[in-house]
């Protein structure tokens, strides 16, 4: 009886998604990072994003997470111009001066930040933003739980970043 119950919730809250957030599934093969394989991942985490490009006309994802914070996806090690066949998914964000902590202390606490969690690279951009970035393989595919885990932990790190470097908590 309970699984019948719990069936027809799943159905039923199935039928209200977005056809794409109906695509995710952990377990699904992606044999390369594009924005198409990653847009049913931030879909199903809440995130909303649009296409971008760069100065150069290269194309990236502008991510709003659902707690607010922001950051963008390019696509790496890719294959020609079109981005095909891309092997690395870059993730950063950047802040702008509405820091409480001085120059000198950012500096000190992206230093300690970085000793930290070094499965991430924080610092100061020549212009003095502070920036956090996290790059991501899939020499040989991957899958959307991969994404989707590496996307969240990203967006985890942020915020504690956020938080912890710039006094923004």
């Amino acid at each position: 009886m309970y699984r019948s119950i719990l069936a027809t919730a799943l159905v039923a809250a199935a039928a209200n998604m977005p056809a794409s957030a109906q695509q995710f599934d952990n377990n699904k093969a992606v044999a390369a990072y594009s924005f198409s394989s990653i847009s049913p991942v931030l879909q199903a985490i809440g995130a909303t994003s649009q296409n971008a490009q760069a100065e150069d006309g290269t194309g990236y994802m502008r991510v709003t997470a659902p707690n607010g914070f922001g950051f963008n996806i390019a696509l790496a090690a890719c294959e020609g111009p079109a981005q095909q066949n891309c092997k690395g998914m870059a993730m950063a964000a950047i802040w702008n001066d509405d820091n409480k902590f001085t120059a000198q202390q950012i500096a000190a606490n992206i230093q300690q930040f970085n000793l930290r969690y070094r499965f991430t690279s924080a610092g100061l951009r020549p212009d003095g933003k502070p920036y956090i970035q996290r790059y991501a393989i899939a020499d040989f595919g991957t899958n959307q739980g991969n994404i989707r885990a590496e996307i969240e932990a990203f967006i985890a790190i942020g915020s504690i970043f956020h938080s912890e470097a710039l006094g923004n908590g």
